[in-house]
């Protein structure tokens, strides 16, 4: 434990601040740089996966989304390290659990985390130098790289705009959701920086002037204006010295203007109304947004900050919210949800429903009012609330927060304060906070929320986003009138310096640090890596003739339980069932409880339970795969004989009786689909890939991809036509997968909690049948192949694929580090830099399926053709022993980001089920520390190979494709 005295000085900071915040095990100390104001908040702690975060108050003024530009550009070189990306040379050669850069509203943020003291002092001297001293300022070919620019290829062709951002921006503002959200904080701030778009509105961000982009710079990315975290088991007072010495101490304090106001009541309803492009052949009804919007307190009310998001779900989230069900009834849309925004400085709340008409926005209003009246009048279920608090404090508690390092949440939540000049440890200490929302059990305080924020409210909006069948014409059209006036503005030798300054930012984007400028960057060396696997040992036993994998692991009592169904027997037509009954189980009706009543109950009996289904296929090369219909669950060790009995219990009493639950579900599920479709087109381009390629691939896509959603729409039909036969369907399918017999369990937990799981699992009341735990099963191809998927999105996701003979070309460590070359050499250069794509990769599983991708891409031919080059760029491949040394570090630190023991547990699990020693995993890591550039050079010949065979889909929009059409065998809406 630190042992510093207040108000005393520590190397240029003055320490200000001490908070035990048992909550997040954590002693936080605030200081305050002397000379410049900076700020500094350290979480004294025992995680070794160690935290530092930099970043700036950046509230923007207009809509060209300079922060956002600058987010990237100042990460394209600096005074200490002159290269052209800095950031890419980190993630190809450093050991780091976390490196990013996001702008949000008002804010800019710079995090890195490592689990190496060498490598963690490296990403913060990276990135401190990278916003201190970045290259911006006296290259302007970074904002045309990073931003936007006017490309012109020759004289005679049209001028285009150009940009990283620009395109990354069209691709966000191609989703109505987006649109929405955007929407809505300009209609409740009209006269403060949120009315502005941080990330850049694409038709704003060409009004960017490279002058304004350097004065924006200098005003907000001072040291005066910054707020440092560090997190983590680490020297603070050495990380103090590096920074005062190294950074700060050449810097004045200046005066700080980038405050942010508050927004003033607007008084009566302030109504918003937006457009969105949709195709022309879709119709216009029953396709638009509606959703009215609150302004709550402000940040600094810890209560509301917790108890509205409790209410969100109360109300809008879960299967009992009374809400959401009212709006459904009341037939207004056919899908309803909330959104809760405590991360600015007047915190909002959204109600909003989708695929709704603007015609019924009064109607719209009526329900919530009336709705929330009777909740206020009648009370609040209180087995609702109970099950509302009791799940959000599981979540609190747990503190899993995936891949995300801790002290990178903790930062985020302090910021939410502190970027206001609040206390940090605002947000983090919550007993108090919990005791008090837990009034809600017994007195009105949920609903005296509802009757302050929402139906008294001063503070409010409508919004409506409505699709358009002329605006992505329109837009288009507007775009190319303002680039021909642009052009025609130009006398003829302006036009040819255009040619000239296009060709000539296109040769810098080509040039190649040479390896003096790279060696500046701070790195590891190969002894500094971690040669032996790490080993997770799984118990395997047996109970009540069940196999049962058991992970030992400290978990603070809670047990982490799967129940893994197999389903390999399942027929190919009942395959679409399946992936939805993923969604209905849990949500309907049982013999026991109505399924209001049972969402109540299973969170407060569990800490989260979800059905799913899983696929594996052993590391052996094989058509053939196992399938799951899997249901896990965390449960508190005392709870756990209750809470196994009461989800076995779900599983043999679900009813399908409930023809309106039921379509309501599958209409949510259709939206739900269709918004991630508009976030993330790649994975839906490269799902419909592996379809064609692999039987295990055309599985899941019948299970969650593409292939499921036309079984939705189709289904939609058949519920009001012939819904007996799809009850029992449902029926007959549950039943045949939930047997003993075809059971296997696993359980994460001390020995204590395996003990309970396993006289739990002597309880349990299971069907009989001749099924197995292990049955593999096989599965045929997609019968399409090479398919265009037409969208009114402003960018393409470009995807192509096939799948490698594994005999002829096993899987080793080497193509693992070939995957780190692909990524981040060459695609990274050719598809983003080059191409102005905001993302590009090359994956490769250990079955041999492979595919190269492309994210919010303004090319399709043109990408498409950089992916056949890649023989050419392995024959020619060539990298020193220190380019070589720098690809191995980056991909071992992919292999050893640090697992939580539920983690752990799920990877031993995997390992074991895929057939997969720690000494096959350790023979993949040799040959990974092994790798050459002649290995590299060696692969060329399996792409070429490979490239014979390969498969393409295109997600992205409509008019694009159709200048394409000749590059595939079939295309259709989306």
């Amino acid at each position: 434990m630190l042992d510093l005295q207040l108000e005393a000085r520590y190397h240029g900071f003055i320490y200000q601040e001490r908070e035990e915040v048992e909550e997040i095990k954590s002693i936080t100390h605030v200081f305050e740089h002397e000379k410049t104001g900076a700020k500094l908040l350290y979480f004294e702690n025992d995680d070794t996966n160690k935290v530092f975060s930099i970043s700036f108050r950046t509230p923007p003024e207009d809509d060209t989304g300079v922060f956002h530009i600058l987010e990237h550009s100042v990460l394209c070189g600096s005074r200490k390290y002159p290269l052209k990306e800095p950031f890419v040379e980190l993630v190809k050669g450093s050991l780091n659990t976390f490196l990013n850069a996001m702008t949000f509203s008002d804010k800019t943020m710079y995090p890195v985390a490592s689990q190496n003291d060498k490598d963690f002092h490296n990403l913060m001297d990276v990135y401190l130098d990278a916003v201190f001293h970045p290259l911006l300022t006296e290259k302007q070919s970074i904002l045309k790289q990073e931003g936007w620019h006017y490309e012109l290829n020759s004289v005679e062709e049209p001028v285009e705009y150009k940009g990283v951002v620009y395109n990354e921006m069209k691709g966000v503002f191609s989703s109505p959701e987006q649109i929405l959200m955007r929407s809505i904080q300009k209609s409740l701030f009209p006269d403060t920086p949120y009315r502005y778009e941080s990330g850049g509105d694409p038709i704003a961000i060409p009004e960017l002037t490279y002058d304004q982009f350097v004065k924006d710079y200098q005003r907000f990315y001072n040291a005066s204006n910054s707020f440092i975290t560090l997190a983590g088991d680490l020297d603070i007072l050495e990380k103090l010295a590096f920074l005062d010495a190294e950074y700060l101490s050449e810097f004045e304090k200046v005066e700080n203007t980038t405050a942010i106001p508050y927004q003033l009541a607007l008084g009566d309803l302030h109504e918003e109304v937006k457009e969105y492009a949709v195709l022309p052949t879709e119709s216009l009804d029953n396709k638009s947004f509606l959703s009215l919007n609150y302004v709550i307190s402000d940040i600094f009310d810890a209560e509301n900050y917790f108890a509205l998001d409790v209410l969100e779900y109360i109300l809008l989230e879960s299967s009992a919210a009374p809400l959401k069900q009212a709006l459904l009834d009341a037939k207004l849309g056919n899908d309803v949800f909330g959104m809760y925004d405590n991360g600015i400085l007047q915190p909002l709340f959204s109600i909003v429903i989708k695929n709704a008409n603007a015609s019924d926005k009064e109607r719209f209003q009526e329900v919530v009012r009336e709705t929330l009246q009777k909740l206020v009048s009648e009370g609040i279920d209180k087995d609702l609330i109970e099950s509302a608090i009791m799940l959000k404090e599981f979540q609190l508690r747990e503190a899993d927060f995936g891949s995300m390092p801790k002290g990178l949440i903790y930062s985020m939540r302090a910021m939410d304060s502190w970027l206001y000049e609040g206390k940090p440890a605002t947000h983090l200490a919550y007993e108090k906070t919990l005791t008090a929302v837990k009034q809600g059990l017994h007195s009105p305080y949920f609903e005296k929320l509802i009757d302050r924020y929402f139906l008294n409210s001063l503070h409010q909006s409508l919004v409506i986003v409505e699709p358009s069948h002329t605006l992505a014409e329109e837009t288009n059209a507007n775009v190319t009138a303002e680039l021909n006036a642009f052009k025609t503005s130009l006398s003829e030798q302006e036009v040819a310096d255009l040619v000239v300054a296009t060709a000539d930012l296109k040769a810098q984007q080509e040039l190649v640090d040479d390896e003096e400028a790279l060696k500046k960057l701070p790195m590891l060396t190969r002894a500094d890596l971690k040669a032996e696997a790490t080993d997770y040992p799984l118990s395997l036993t047996k109970s009540n003739d069940i196999p049962v994998m058991f992970y030992e692991a400290d978990t603070n009592k809670i047990a982490y339980i799967a129940l893994m169904f197999n389903t390999s027997h399942v027929a190919k037509a009942d395959v679409p069932y399946l992936g939805l009954l993923e969604d209905l189980v849990g949500q309907l009706d049982t013999s026991s409880y109505n399924y209001s009543e049972l969402s109540n109950e299973l969170n407060i009996v569990t800490g989260g339970t979800s059905f799913y289904n899983s696929i594996l296929s052993e590391k052996a090369p094989s058509e053939e795969f196992q399938t799951y219909f899997t249901v896990k669950t965390k449960i508190l060790q005392d709870e756990v004989k209750n809470g196994l009995a009461f989800v076995t219990k779900i599983l043999k009493e679900t009813l399908f009786t409930d023809k309106k639950r039921i379509t309501e579900i599958v209409q949510i599920i259709k939206s739900r689909i269709e918004m991630s479709m508009n976030q993330a087109g790649h994975n839906i381009a490269a799902a419909r890939l592996g379809s064609y390629i692999e039987p295990l691939s055309n599985y899941s896509e019948d299970i969650r991809g593409l292939g499921f959603y036309d079984f939705i729409c189709d289904l939609t039909t058949q519920l009001e036509t012939d819904f007996e036969s799809v009850q029992e369907r449902f029926t007959n399918l549950l039943a045949d997968i939930i047997s003993v017999e075809a059971l296997s369990i696993s359980v994460t937990g001390d020995h204590s909690i395996y003990q309970e799981v396993t006289q739990a699992i002597e309880a349990l009341d299971l069907n009989h049948s001749e099924r197995s735990n292990n049955a593999n099963r096989s599965y045929e191809l997609n019968e399409n192949s090479n398919e265009g998927l037409q969208t009114s999105s402003k960018v393409q996701y470009v995807v192509k694929g096939g799948k490698l003979d594994n005999k002829k070309y096993p899987y080793n460590g080497h193509i693992t580090v070939l995957k780190k070359i692909l990524s981040y050499d060459y695609l990274w250069n050719q598809v983003r830099v080059l191409g102005g794509a905001y993302g590009a990769g090359f994956v490769m599983q250990e079955n041999g399926k492979w595919l190269f991708w492309s994210y919010r891409d303004p090319n399709l031919p043109e990408t498409l053709a950089v992916y056949d080059k890649v023989v050419d760029y392995l024959r020619t491949f060539d990298a020193s022993d220190y380019e070589m040394t720098k690809y191995i570090i980056g991909t071992m630190g992919g292999m050893d980001m640090p697992l939580s023991p539920r983690q752990e547990g799920a990877r031993a699990v995997a390992r074991h089920q895929k057939g997969l020693t720690v000494k096959d995993i350790q023979k993949t890591r040799d040959e990974i520390l092994s790798t050459t550039a002649e290995d590299i050079r060696e692969m060329a010949q399996m792409f070429a190979d490979a490239l014979e065979d390969a498969k393409i889909c295109v997600f992205g929009n409509n008019e694009k494709i159709q200048e394409n059409i000749d590059l595939f065998d079939s295309v259709r809406d989306i």
